[in-house]
């Protein structure tokens, strides 16, 4: 029986329905196609573990992907999403997220139901905000946010415990929030072009933390002693 369905580059506009009879796949990839939409039955490949459709030309993806409940990578980046579906929240084994370059204005707050996620990719989208359920992610370790439209985040984000890197450049912040400072396993802090003129003090509990990224921001040159002077231990790039 097919467990690998590798079909890249071919210039598809559809997937035939047929695929969603093949109940033993566990892998199917159909990048850098023109594909306009998914099978609505998707959600039938149970056994599926990986799914990449990542440059195409998708508006959406079927709700029934939220049955795929063997699914680990999901890889739908360079899309034309808008939004994603709220059944998103049902893939319980998904393990690698990336849905960077799209058209992203919100994520549904199910995405705080993926307990085992450890990468995310949410970079080059719209985002003006992300939901407070992503305190929910206790497995995440790597975090990108760049290349979006955040003024702020939330607070919850702290309870993100496993997290090790986190990318929030070219964004619209003006702060971060001080709970970053329970991030006990963060190592990599990156969030250059944004308007940031401190770094929360809180920081100075992270004993891992080896490199902070602000270029482009607003710290004085004062600023900048204190943040030197808060994290002696820490590489801090200012310019």
């Amino acid at each position: 029986m097919l467990r690998r369905l590798h079909v890249q580059d071919n210039h598809l506009r559809h997937l035939p329905d047929e695929i969603t009879q093949l109940d033993r796949l566990q892998e199917l990839f159909a990048n850098k196609n023109g594909l306009l939409d998914l099978p609505a039955q998707l959600g039938n490949l149970h056994r599926l573990r990986q799914l990449q459709v990542n440059e195409n030309a998708l508006a959406e993806l079927p709700p029934s992907i939220g049955k795929l409940d063997s699914l680990r990578y999901l890889i739908v980046a360079w899309n034309s999403f808008a939004s994603l579906p709220e059944q998103l929240g049902h893939l319980a084994q998904l393990e690698y997220f990336d849905t960077s370059h799209n058209q992203l204005l919100f994520l549904p707050p199910s995405l705080g139901e993926l307990k085992h996620l450890k990468y995310a990719y949410l970079n080059n989208n719209r985002l003006e905000n992300v939901p407070t359920q992503l305190g929910e992610l206790s497995e995440l370790r790597e975090l990108n946010l760049a290349n979006n439209l955040l003024e702020q985040l939330p607070a919850s984000i702290g309870r993100c415990r496993s997290l090790k890197a986190l990318t929030l450049t070219s964004n619209r912040l003006k702060s971060l929030p001080s709970t970053l400072g329970k991030l006990a396993d963060l190592e990599t802090l990156i969030a250059s072009d944004n308007q940031l003129t401190a770094l929360p003090r809180s920081l100075s509990r992270l004993k891992k933390l080896k490199t902070v990224v602000v270029l482009n921001n607003a710290f004085t040159a004062e600023a900048r002693r204190q943040a030197e002077a808060l994290l002696p231990n820490t590489k801090i790039y200012f310019e």
